[in-house]
């Protein structure tokens, strides 16, 4: 895997977007995903970029040897209620591939149970899209607040690992490196937070 610095660089950009909904899945992974075996390793990053501090992740890969699962649980040490996750830039992702949390049989370096999102957006962000994990805000039940750990949410591709850039939301912003499918280098530096830009000022 390349260096996360390079990614988390490319993350300054941000770029007007177009947010588009997704059907958000609920499925068990030792049923939905038989045969699945880890690609690499657990990545385990703390999210030290930007404005809020606390909140760190865990990322992994699974693969049947053509296709490909991505893991993600985001724990929430910081003193604030977390909006969204944002996964920028995962390509090739469109409205049809199979994204949502999982409700068992959560593999081995992930928790079980954790707070669900409600929906996920799709932004494009010039020629590849983000994919954004929403969850209840302040005074809703279930709400990830303070010390809470996230559901393990999941993205479906046919395109190998490497390190991408993670993203969660506050009215804040915070962000570090988790394992996703990579865009080619000469489109690197044109996408980063794009999608995370515009659901800041929609939100506001």
């Amino acid at each position: 895997m390349k260096n996360p610095t390079i990614v988390l660089f490319a993350s300054v950009v941000c770029v007007l977007a177009s947010g588009a909904g997704a059907v958000l899945s609920v499925v068990d992974f030792g049923t939905e995903f038989a045969g699945y075996t880890l690609d690499g390793s657990l990545l385990e990053a703390d999210f030290d970029v930007g404005n809020i501090s606390g909140v760190s992740a865990r990322s992994a890969a699974y693969t049947n040897g053509s296709e490909y699962v991505y893991l993600y649980q985001i724990d929430n040490d910081s003193p604030v209620t977390l909006r969204a996750f944002a996964v920028s830039a995962f390509s090739n992702l469109s409205e049809e591939a199979s994204i949502g949390y999982l409700n068992g049989s959560e593999p081995e370096g992930f928790d079980t149970d954790g707070v669900v999102p409600l929906l996920v957006d799709i932004s494009d962000n010039i020629t590849n899209p983000t994919a954004s994990f929403d969850f209840p805000f302040y005074g809703e039940v279930g709400a990830f607040a303070s010390g809470l750990t996230s559901a393990v949410m999941y993205i479906e591709s046919d395109l190998p690992p490497n390190w991408i850039s993670g993203h969660v939301i506050d009215g804040g912003v915070a962000f570090g490196p988790i394992v996703g499918p990579l865009p080619e280098p000469v489109t690197m530096a044109l996408l980063g937070i794009g999608g995370l830009c515009l659901r800041i000022r929609k939100r506001r």
